[in-house]
């Protein structure tokens, strides 16, 4: 059976309020990019403050994955409420919510307990983008309950990530 698409390019556009005139989708996109931009700058700072302040790893998690930022969609995380729509979005915007990515990440990484920086660096990215993954999944189901058991299970799971040592990355490839 045929896959039907819904929607045509320009009907997303519109139903996005994404403009088609060239002109304005130049606006659009650098506007994007500011606010992404912003926003990204934001969630760093919060983060360095908190790492500056004594906050330890397992409250900086609980800090991300918590009902108030469930419930704060427009005011919380750009990754957890953008991130398809950020990947759609021409090179320049991609760089800077890489950028982004980059300082938020090497901030995590210092809450890290491994040695080494490269070893922290790829974790800390993995914890973010469960972190995300877990925000996004418990922001998509209507019961508060169940919301509640994604984030817990979110944080349990980080947790046990920000833990492995980086000698189980060594054991990747070595037989049983």
């Amino acid at each position: 059976m045929a896959r039907r698409r819904l929607l045509t390019g320009k009907q997303w556009a519109k139903f996005l309020g994404v403009p088609t005139d060239k002109r304005e989708l130049i606006r659009y996109c650098t506007l994007v990019r500011e606010v992404l931009a912003d926003a990204l700058a934001d969630q760093y700072h919060r983060l360095d403050e908190d790492h500056r302040t004594g906050l330890e790893l397992e409250g900086a998690i609980r800090r991300y994955l918590n009902r108030a930022h469930l419930e704060d969609p427009a005011g919380g995380c750009p990754s957890a409420a953008f991130l398809s729509e950020i990947a759609r979005q021409p090179l320049p915007t991609r760089k800077v919510y890489e950028e982004g990515l980059r300082s938020y990440a090497s901030t995590l990484a210092a809450l890290l307990p491994d040695a080494d920086p490269e070893a922290s660096r790829r974790r800390a990215i993995a914890i973010f983008g469960l972190l995300v993954g877990t925000l996004q999944l418990a922001r998509a189901v209507p019961n508060a309950a169940e919301a509640d058991q994604i984030l817990e299970g979110g944080v349990e799971a980080a947790l046990r990530l920000a833990r492995m040592s980086s000698t189980h990355d060594d054991r990747r490839g070595s037989a049983m």
